[in-house]
């Protein structure tokens, strides 16, 4: 479906190419959730002193992500993302995404291998939803598994520098978070085949990717001050004598290279056990 933002409007798909079986997005369980999220929003006070704005790589669309409060304490618990394009002479918006957390993850794919703009991000903490930003298109995914909480929900994703894979930062309800790396040479076929090797273990915080084929990682390690020992590395008694002496147990940061598509991971130990790492010290991992 393509929709003709002359009129400023815009509309959802619905289902992903070629996957209505296995999508839950026109479920009845699932659209009587999403009715009952779309009213709660409506008596929601969105914080606008906290509104974030993000703009595309090439400048050309915007995406304002509000987060929406439902008592006087200023909890919130959803986002609303508005897509913006500015391509033409008065700016006109794509899509609205009411997302049921209060968390946000999404990535920009424009000048996509198959000629199109994208922004990948989830209306449902346990789903997808891929907007195709030249032609107003958005498509919503969600797996049946996700009726009973037991979706997979992203946190974080890094598209590829080719941009035909992602790395996606998330996990299942009670259980420890994950990379995976999926196939996204095709935006709107979902689900998106996992590749390569989960990493379940080896990061705390996703980084970016280093070329096609490595992403990078950080881990918080801790250490005994004195020697530098790694502390899972000490017998129980060291450990708790490390953490009663003040000074003597540090948090370090360490970064980890791991190959996308192998079982392989590469420790960086040149400037990477940093007490306070910033920004352009990660950054030059990244070159």
């Amino acid at each position: 479906m393509t929709v003709n933002n002359n009129d400023n409007t815009y509309s959802r798909v619905g289902i992903f190419e070629g996957e209505d079986q296995m999508n839950a997005a026109t479920s009845t369980w699932y659209v009587k959730k999403r009715r009952n999220i779309e009213s709660r929003w409506k008596d929601s006070k969105p914080l606008l002193d906290c509104v974030e704005v993000h703009t595309s790589p090439s400048g050309k669309y915007t995406l304002k992500v509000t987060p929406c409060a439902f008592d006087l304490h200023r909890n919130w618990a959803y986002t609303v993302g508005d897509v913006w394009s500015k391509i033409g002479k008065e700016p006109v918006q794509i899509a609205q995404v009411i997302r049921d957390h209060h968390v946000f993850p999404f990535v920009w794919c424009e000048d996509h291998p198959d000629g199109n703009d994208y922004l990948l991000c989830a209306e449902d903490y346990q789903g997808e939803t891929v907007i195709r930003l030249n032609t107003g298109e958005r498509i919503d995914f969600i797996e049946k598994e996700a009726e009973s909480n037991g979706g997979f929900s992203w946190s974080d994703c890094k598209m590829s520098p080719d941009k035909t894979r992602i790395a996606v930062e998330g996990g299942y309800w009670a259980q420890g978070f994950e990379v995976q790396i999926r196939d996204f040479r095709n935006p709107f076929a979902a689900p998106y085949v996992r590749v390569g090797k989960d990493f379940v273990q080896y990061h705390d915080r996703l980084i970016g990717w280093k070329g096609n084929d490595h992403i990078l990682v950080e881990r918080d390690q801790e250490y005994r001050v004195s020697d530098g020992a790694l502390l899972s590395s000490l017998s129980m008694a060291e450990q708790m004598e490390a953490g009663g002496k003040t000074g003597e147990r540090e948090t370090r940061k360490l970064f980890c290279l791991l190959h996308s598509m192998e079982d392989s991971r590469k420790f960086i130990p040149n400037g990477a056990l940093l007490s306070h790492p910033r920004a352009n010290e990660r950054s030059k991992f990244l070159k």
